[in-house]
């Protein structure tokens, strides 16, 4: 796909209800060239129309199949001279590898193989123990222990906002003298405040988010695991907090199919899921109801749950292309900013930053605020490195190298609001599959109950680190991120966690784990 830079694959195929609504989105990456693709469906009849009917239809018939046994020796030229150098056909470090080597046809073909083959996955007793002895020698090198923070929340309510798109370095950022983010900026005043997280998200995107956060589990390199995994057993921050008596809740204003939401929800921990049906459609904009509109009716779901609750809100319309209508971009930016990708974005994230700011103050009104610790986190990057040129025209003067772009564009905020408490911020460097370690530990759950998660807490952590993974579909490889590097080819051994995970989902390995574990 265009956008992404990956090819289109059997797993992205079981996606395609995603589809719906994003129609704006797939025009603004539309280009005319395109249309070559589907030249041969205009000219196949015309060529038919012309060919002579009659008794030479056979002798065609012949020659169609001489000239495409001869195209299909040509087009294997290629693939069986990749197979005999590179032996395993299904090694690859790039998404477009298998394109280039075996061809489209070729690509298909293993890509149809690996879905087969990956979706009978049944774990043998060598996997089953390289699983455990990685937790025992993890357990070894991270303890939890109790501190400051430790149980801060517990008995709390907990809200948790996966905010679409949302990156650090708006946060406490002037564009023009105006603050892009001025409510999540005074909330850092009561927060601890983590801006060097980074988004590890491949495939599945925003469910990819989810799945990090409210499991600690890294994303299959292949599709989404909602889509993929959906009935497996999690052990998920939503479960431990059901059972400790929480009304567990997920809130999002679009429909319950969305990357099967509705099916995996559930095994997540969530005893109710508020999709686009328990909404009134009051004000849309971009991909649906607005970020307001959600906030303010979900008050209502709020107010009317057991308490503790535990709710789960992802927003919508701080979406790519960010293309906000004019009424609704409050920011005073120059004409030609104001309609770049830059600008919509800049725009975009001052909205749905004024709708938190909303949700907030009805949190207080309704006296649900000094009750609850709020968590916001963003679900990736809104703007790739792909629009680093605008960056660099817009916000900077200078280019930006790559380790720039990664440690300071790349990142996503993660803030743990806590009334009462004086705001801190943290430099330690992680990613969104530390949220669960750490939220766990705020929310007062025994350390030794469930260590069964691939993150760590961060407010343990001095420095910290985040493996970024790309998939086997991406452009991109995997690298590590630490405070003071970005190692783009990092040795293996540190990856070993992306292969646990990639176990533990392919194989549902948690059903061997006995649910008062």
């Amino acid at each position: 796909m265009d956008y992404f830079h990956s090819p289109l694959s059997i797993y992205t195929l079981f996606q395609a209800k995603n589809l719906q609504g994003l129609g704006e989105r797939i025009i603004s990456i539309f280009e005319i060239k395109y249309t070559l693709f589907f030249l041969d469906l205009i000219l196949i009849p015309v060529i038919r129309k012309l060919m002579n009917p009659g008794e030479r239809n056979r002798r065609n018939f012949k020659r169609f199949i001489f000239c495409l046994l001869i195209g299909m020796i040509i087009v294997s030229i290629q693939p069986l001279k990749h197979y005999v150098r590179f032996s395993d056909p299904f090694k690859q470090y790039r998404g477009t590898d298998h394109i280039v080597r075996y061809s489209i046809i070729g690509y298909t073909i293993l890509d149809l193989y690996s879905f087969v083959k990956e979706n009978n996955v049944k774990l043998d007793d060598e996997e089953i123990r390289l699983i455990e002895d990685w937790f025992q020698e993890k357990s070894s090198w991270q303890t939890d222990q109790e501190d400051l923070f430790f149980g801060l929340g517990t008995n709390k309510n907990l809200i948790i906002i996966q905010v679409e798109s949302l990156q650090s370095f708006v946060i406490n950022s002037h564009i023009d003298g105006q603050e892009i983010t001025p409510n999540i900026n005074n909330m850092l005043d009561s927060s601890i405040y983590f801006p060097n997280i980074y988004p590890q998200t491949i495939e599945g995107n925003s469910s990819d988010a989810e799945l990090l956060t409210q499991t600690s589990l890294y994303p299959l390199p292949k599709g989404s695991v909602f889509f993929r995994k959906p009935n497996n057993k999690y052990f998920s921050l939503g479960r431990l907090l059901n059972e400790d008596g929480y009304t567990t809740m997920a809130i999002h204003a679009d429909e319950a199919t969305y990357w099967n939401r509705d099916k995996i929800y559930p095994n997540l921990g969530f005893e109710r899921y508020y999709s686009i049906e328990d909404f009134t459609i009051d004000e849309e904009i971009g991909m649906g109801l607005s970020d307001i509109s959600m906030f303010t009716q979900s008050m209502e779901f709020l107010k009317s749950s057991e308490k503790p609750f535990y709710s789960f809100i992802i927003t919508l319309t701080n979406h790519t292309p960010f293309n906000l209508p004019a009424e609704y971009r409050e920011l005073k930016l120059d004409d030609e900013l104001d309609r770049s990708k830059v600008g919509g974005y800049l725009q975009s994230v001052h909205y749905t930053d004024k709708a938190i700011g909303i949700f907030m103050d009805e949190l207080k009104q309704s006296g649900l605020l000094e009750e609850s610790i709020i968590v916001i986190y963003g679900d990736h990057d809104g703007l790739r490195d792909q629009d680093r040129p605008l960056i660099e025209k817009f916000l900077e003067k200078e280019n930006i190298c790559v380790n720039e772009w990664i440690q300071k564009y790349v990142p996503i905020p993660f803030i743990i609001y806590i009334p009462g408490i004086n705001g801190v911020t943290f430099d330690t460097v992680g990613g969104q599959v530390d949220v669960f370690p750490t939220v766990k530990h705020i929310m007062g759950i025994e350390p030794d109950r469930f260590q069964y998660y691939l993150g760590k807490n961060l407010l343990l952590e001095e420095s910290g680190y985040a493996i970024i993974p790309q998939g086997e579909y991406s452009t991109r490889q995997t690298y590590i991120v630490t405070q003071d590097d970005v190692d783009l080819f990092p040795d293996q051994k540190l990856l070993r966690e992306l292969e646990i995970s990639n176990l533990i989902i392919s194989g549902d390995y948690f059903r061997f784990i006995d649910d008062d574990e």
